[in-house]
């Protein structure tokens, strides 16, 4: 079943926050833990409070991550209902996009396509879903 256009713009928020390796590492860090403030995420990551900060914003933007604020502090986690949403979404998107897997044919160093090969294939494990 193909994304629908809503979907799809949703999809590309989520890949355009994806996209920088700090966010990234951000949400490892966040992962890892139930809750934690701004400065224990500065603190384990090499990064200045600003850009932190900055990534935090972004992050929160497409509703990833959400702050609570605690009296001085705020207090970050993941949002696990929009984490859900974004795995859903994207998971459909490589299912719907499934082009096969490709492998190199080492001795005449042509592509061959091996979409046939159902090990590789993505797809099936979607189809049983539909």
């Amino acid at each position: 079943m193909k994304l629908g256009i809503k979907d799809q713009k949703i999809v590309a928020d989520y890949a355009k926050a994806l996209s920088n390796p700090i966010r990234v590492q951000i949400l490892y860090f966040l992962a890892s833990r139930i809750t934690c403030y701004f400065g224990a995420i500065y603190e384990d990551l090499p990064i200045a409070k600003a850009t932190v900060s900055q990534h935090l914003k972004e992050l929160k933007r497409v509703g990833l991550v959400q702050g609570t604020i605690e009296g001085p502090k705020i207090k970050y986690c993941i949002n696990r209902e929009k984490w859900i949403e974004a795995r859903t979404l994207f998971a459909q998107l490589f299912c719907d996009c499934n082009i096969g897997s490709y492998k190199m044919d080492n001795d005449i160093g042509n592509d061959k396509d091996t979409a046939g090969d159902n090990s590789m294939c993505v797809r099936n494990k979607c189809n049983k879903n539909k």
